[in-house]
């Protein structure tokens, strides 16, 4: 039975990886959870307690991916990245359940500095990478020769190193009442969202770097919003047309390379 949890959580871990729709999550994480439920049934559930919290701990990631995906379609609006310049704005607060939960399992998650909230991109990527990082753990287990009697003295170590047990969700999974607009947005690690509201917004509002920001390049945001304000309007305009460049360079580029290079690489400007 754990074999067959492994395999869809491997599935998962593939899917999400590359990015999955709010409207395609749901059923690979349906058939996952049902491999979770019958192992909890089965007498294999009872053979190691860390074993099966492993399990558990994972299958919980990901159901609270899919709530943070919820929210994001409910709550997300390209108009606000344009506007306002947060795409983000209306991300997870840390009194909402599931903001609780993120403070408790990964209080390293840093919330924006612009409006104090976890972004859902972050929160996403953290939930997945951690998920993926206890699904090797359970290959490893099920795959390779180990020590029962060690294993089963062993505590899942969690991001907080503070509390070794699954906390209980306080919230319901969504469910797929979202409109044709919303339905098939798409959440990649970081989103696309990124790219499309920082590239317009350079192109708009470059002078005052709020691109930057959006894409957690504090310094360089810094670095234009003060030679915007102390340069009597000639530095404005070089950095307007800097602006203007990178938002073209950002919206030409595919997802995968403006993850790529400005996400992973951390590749500052141009």
């Amino acid at each position: 039975m754990a074999q067959d949890v492994l395999e869809q959580f491997m599935n998962l871990k593939a899917r999400t990886s590359i990015g999955i729709s709010y409207n395609d999550l749901p059923p690979v994480l349906g058939i996952a959870k049902l491999a979770v439920q019958k192992f909890e049934r089965s007498p294999d559930s009872e053979v190691c307690p860390y074993l099966t919290e492993l399990i558990q701990k994972i299958m919980l990631y990901y159901e609270l991916s899919l709530e943070c995906m919820g929210h994001k379609v409910k709550r997300g609006s390209l108009l606000n990245g344009i506007f306002i310049g947060l795409g983000s704005l209306t991300g997870i607060a840390a009194n909402e359940p599931i903001g609780k939960l993120i403070a408790r399992e990964f209080p390293n998650v840093p919330k924006s500095i612009i409006h104090g909230l976890y972004e859902f991109d972050t929160v996403l990527s953290a939930l997945w990478i951690r998920a993926g990082e206890l699904t090797y753990e359970l290959d490893e287990i099920l795959n390779k020769p180990v020590d029962l009697e060690t294993l089963k003295l062993k505590k899942l170590e969690v991001v907080t190193q503070s509390s070794t047990s699954s906390p209980t969700p306080e919230f319901s999974i969504p469910t797929q009442r979202t409109t044709n607009s919303a339905r098939f947005v798409t959440s990649h690690v970081p989103s696309a969202d990124k790219k499309i509201s920082a590239g317009i917004l350079a192109i708009l509002l470059g002078t005052l770097g709020i691109h930057k920001f959006i894409l957690d390049y504090t310094k360089e945001g810094v670095i234009m919003l003060l030679i915007t304000l102390f340069t009597a309007g000639y530095g404005a305009f070089i950095i307007a047309i800097i602006s203007i460049i990178e938002g073209i360079i950002y919206l030409t580029k595919s997802d995968r390379e403006f993850v790529q290079t400005y996400v992973s690489s951390k590749k500052g400007w141009f």
